[in-house]
């Protein structure tokens, strides 16, 4: 018996997508959205926090090397050739009190060669939402030229008002101030 052919005009039925299939995916997904988003900011703060201590560490190095080579040390971060990451979520540099002297990050024409004036980006550095982190934000930290220094860094990490603050010395001893 040969088999009928379906006219090409007939209506032949397709399983279709129920409703209850339908919210059941969505469901799903927003179980799965739930798990990770979480997983990722926490993962993505806990990056954003070792920044800074890295970035120290760096800036210790480069002290270091500049003191061997000028038996002094400087609050010129561009006589130390550092410069922070592409797009830095802290606020690095010098300040002593009462006033805020010595260089920081907050310019980046201060630190970058002269061909580029655009370096890295301080986008990021911000205190709240609509406010840039400033000198005033960066921890109290020492300074003298022979026997030694701190140097300490500020950051918001994620959208709250606390502010991570570190600072690290000449013998590369890194103090967390405070934890955003």
């Amino acid at each position: 018996m040969r088999p009928q052919m379906a006219h090409p005009n007939s209506k032949k039925k397709r399983p279709a997508i129920s409703l209850i299939e339908v919210m059941v995916a969505v469901a799903l997904l927003g179980l799965a959205a739930s798990i990770a988003i979480p997983h990722y900011m926490k993962e993505s703060f806990a990056e954003r926090l070792k920044e800074c201590p890295l970035e120290l560490k760096k800036i210790a190095d480069a002290q270091t090397k500049y003191f061997k080579r000028h038996k002094r040390y400087t609050q010129d971060l561009r006589q130390l050739n550092w410069l922070p990451n592409e797009n830095p979520f802290y606020l690095y540099g010098f300040r002593m009190d009462p006033a805020a002297k010595g260089s920081h990050s907050l310019n980046p024409a201060t630190l970058c060669p002269k061909n580029n004036k655009q370096c890295y980006s301080t986008e990021n550095m911000k205190r709240s939402e609509n406010k840039l982190l400033n000198l005033y934000d960066l921890p109290i930290t020492e300074f003298d030229e022979q026997k030694g220094y701190s140097i300490g860094c500020v950051g918001n990490i994620d959208t709250d008002d606390d502010l991570s603050r570190f600072i690290i010395n000449q013998k590369s001893e890194l103090k967390e101030i405070s934890r955003d």
